[in-house]
């Protein structure tokens, strides 16, 4: 059945986006692989590693945390990086992204 053109874009809206996490160890290849399927897939990259680096560097309330985290060489709250990850998916909403 086709469906109106309001409709279609009303769900697409209102619609989870498609995640996929590429996991690995340092050096692994996770950026060149991610590289490679937004170019070929045209998906969008989240890096939490970039993400985080970008919060402390904002100036943001996060930062001074954030940076002392990294400074101490422990991980960052995770409810930290989620929101950041989380808010940097709603910017790119309907379209398959790379965390």
């Amino acid at each position: 059945a086709a469906q109106c053109p309001v409709c279609a874009r009303a769900m697409a809206e209102t619609a989870k986006p498609k995640v996929v996490f590429v996991l690995g160890g340092p050096g692994a290849g996770k950026g060149t692989q991610c590289a490679n399927i937004v170019e070929h897939l045209g998906w969008v990259h989240l890096s939490a590693g970039d993400l985080l680096r970008a919060e402390r560097n904002s100036g943001s309330e996060n930062a001074e945390l954030i940076n002392n985290y990294i400074k101490e060489g422990k991980i960052v709250p995770v409810e930290i990086t989620v929101k950041l990850i989380y808010d940097a998916m709603q910017k790119k909403r309907n379209k398959e992204v790379l965390s």
